[in-house]
């Protein structure tokens, strides 16, 4: 890269911390629409980075290498690396993905029917408590709205909102354990799920009632996981960027790495799913998502 174009680079980056840049060069060059490589920096950072850069035009190239999980995920190239452009999703796109949705949530729920109502029979009679859990979760652009999953714990005493957000906070900073292998992404009261939720959660069946939230629009079919508020709340602005996007009934996440990533890991990934998203990236990941719910690949 030419002296000049890494001064643009500099100038667009806040001159902090410039990551490894290929043979790329920004706006300022003669070839703005080739990317400027991000490599060698942690997930917040490539983040920032990146939306400083694609808010002014310039697209970006994160090197993705060192991580298997990421690149099968994100469909990365042969170097390791998937390019992010600054263009948005167009409105055909839009409508096309919204009648996609209406078809196959609702012939899905259709076809599901008679095997979710007696998944709900079951959870009632396998531990004291409704077949249903509600609860209100945070999707695009922070907006609230209320899910249902089939129940998979025992019912206990109300949750001490105090706890849970210092638990969830010292999780976000490394000090809790996380749930599945140790490097999952959420935190679990393992001792409260019930043998059959065991199985419910291993394939991912307890979210089958989300197909309702998919059909009126709260969700899509792909996308990234919706959060509980005081998730929300407590995650770091590089985060929540992942939620400029409509949440999803699965996603990357769920299909590529589930309990193999980290929490950090999982936001870049869905934020660069976000920024890549594609009708045949989303059939590729309901693909692998009907593998994984087959085979419980990842669970726990």
């Amino acid at each position: 890269m030419s002296a000049a174009a890494t001064e643009s680079a500099r100038k667009l980056t806040g001159g902090r911390g410039l990551p490894r840049l290929g043979p790329a060069a920004p706006v300022a060059s003669q070839h703005p629409a080739e990317p400027v490589r991000l490599a060698g920096l942690p997930p917040a950072r490539t983040v920032e980075m990146a939306e400083r850069l694609l808010s002014r035009g310039v697209p970006v190239e994160i090197d993705v290498g060192g991580s298997p999980t990421l690149r099968r995920a994100l469909g990365s190239t042969g170097a390791g690396s998937v390019v992010l452009r600054p263009a948005a999703t167009s409105p055909i796109e839009t409508v096309v993905t919204r009648i996609r949705d209406v078809v196959v949530a609702g012939a899905t729920l259709l076809l599901v029917a008679p095997l979710l109502g007696g998944l709900a029979l079951l959870v009632k009679r396998s531990s004291p408590g409704p077949a249903l859990f509600s609860t209100r979760v945070v999707g695009r652009g922070g907006r609230v709205f209320v899910w249902r999953k089939l129940r998979t714990m025992r019912v206990g005493r109300p949750a001490d909102d105090a706890a849970r957000r210092e638990r969830y906070r010292a999780f976000l900073e490394g000090r809790a354990p996380q749930a599945g292998s140790g490097v999952g992404a959420k935190i679990v009261d393992t001792a409260r799920i019930t043998p059959l939720g065991r199985v419910l959660r291993r394939h991912s069946l307890d979210e089958l009632p989300q197909l309702w939230n998919v059909l009126v629009g709260d969700m899509t079919l792909v996308g990234p996981r919706p959060c509980l508020t005081y998730e929300y709340e407590l995650q770091a602005p590089w985060q929540r960027l992942r939620y400029r996007v409509k949440p999803g009934l699965t996603g990357p996440w769920q299909a590529y790495g589930r309990s193999q990533l980290s929490f950090d890991e999982m936001a870049l990934l869905d934020y660069c799913y976000g920024r890549t998203k594609t009708p045949w990236t989303d059939l590729r990941i309901l693909l692998r998502t009907v593998r994984v719910l087959v085979t419980g690949e990842g669970g726990y």
